[in-house]
């Protein structure tokens, strides 16, 4: 490529910005360069303490196994959180950077980035319906429950969920490259975005299919999962009430809590998650790839999108009480080991 191409994107940059550019270059500036790695940072060290809580080796053996199969999805949820806010990081480096003087880390992520982050979103999107239909079957048909859902099935499905998602997100690889531009006596690389398969038509089919996969049948299924589980969680409290029962006595406390904390999980989902998604098909639908306003938009619910895998750790830190007093004893005495037996078994049968 000629040295033009080069010189004339410092020219352009130059040029008398429109509004709406203008604000679109500040936005992305604030929200790639200060506020998303923050987020990030505070979402690698929150799902890593995650981690550590649920993957416990005396947690996992002292639960029931539908808990188990539960406890095995908020693992692999966390995980794939954690995924998400490692490779998000990096775009902070990237902002404004447009050409670069060799074939480094920063070349490469830009050119890989979209298709990891974008199979570790479809991994996250993935785990929370499998949750939400765990909990509607065990909830709803407790019967059929107990087959179901073993720690064995859950495993397998996860496994699955992992493979199937990398493998349906190769494609994203395709849509960029590499460029050579020749600038003199200097060489500069830059990643230039191209068609899927070459034409329109192999696009267009791919990223239907990507919304179809990727965000509608989700969201679907988690709208399904989720007015039925606070269908049933309503009717339950009115026979509560009805029959004077001790809430907070019921034998099956573990799987309220598991109920309560997957519908705040799907809760966050839809805020947080879908409106990426949605905004991006959007956009493309519409051919406004280069229109400033949807770009901004697109900036900021993919702000929106990464508070969503950074605020799981926030989530149950609200919502159990003994989740705080491990996370105190953790920093406390850096000892789990010694802890109290009786205390242990609480918060077991409370959290997750």
């Amino acid at each position: 490529m000629a040295c033009d191409n080069v010189t004339n994107r410092s020219v352009d940059e130059n040029l008398v910005m429109t509004p709406d550019e203008k604000l679109h270059q500040q936005v992305s500036i604030v929200v790639y360069g200060y506020a998303l790695p923050c987020v990030c940072i505070c979402g690698i060290i929150g799902n890593t303490l995650n981690l550590i809580i649920l993957t416990r080796r005396k947690l996992r053996k002292s639960i029931r196994s539908l808990e188990q199969s539960a406890n095995m999805c908020l693992i692999s949820l966390a995980l794939a959180d954690l995924m998400c806010c490692l490779f998000a990081f990096p775009t902070m480096f990237l902002t404004g950077k447009r050409f670069y003087p060799e074939r480094g880390f920063l070349l490469y992520y830009e050119m890989c980035s979209a298709a990891i982050i974008s199979a570790v979103i479809m991994v996250s999107t993935w785990i929370t319906v499998t949750m939400a239909i765990e909990r509607y079957l065990a909830i709803c048909h407790p019967l059929s429950s107990g087959f179901l859902l073993t720690p064995y099935r859950t495993k397998v499905v996860l496994v699955n969920v992992y493979v199937l998602s990398a493998v349906f997100n190769i494609p994203v690889l395709w849509r960029y490259q590499i460029r050579e531009n020749l600038c003199e006596n200097a060489t500069f690389f830059s990643v230039e975005q191209v068609l899927v398969g070459g034409n329109t038509t192999t696009e267009n089919f791919y990223r239907s299919l990507w919304a179809a996969v990727g965000n509608f049948i989700p969201l679907i299924l988690l709208l399904y999962c989720n007015v039925c589980l606070c269908r049933k969680i309503h009717k339950s409290y009115k026979l509560r009430k009805k029959f004077q029962v001790d809430y907070n006595k019921s034998p099956n406390d573990t799987g309220n809590t598991l109920t309560v904390i997957l519908i705040v999980i799907v809760l966050m989902f839809f805020t947080l998650v879908a409106p990426s998604e949605i905004v991006k098909q959007i956009t493309h639908a519409t051919h406004n790839e280069d229109n400033f306003k949807y770009l901004t938009i697109e900036v900021i619910t993919n702000f929106m999108q990464s508070l969503n895998f950074a605020g799981n750790f926030v989530m149950y830190i609200i919502l159990s009480p003994y989740f705080r007093r491990v996370l105190k004893q953790m920093f406390c005495t850096f000892n789990f080991s010694k802890g109290n037996n009786m205390e242990l078994k609480s918060y077991v049968s409370s959290y997750v």
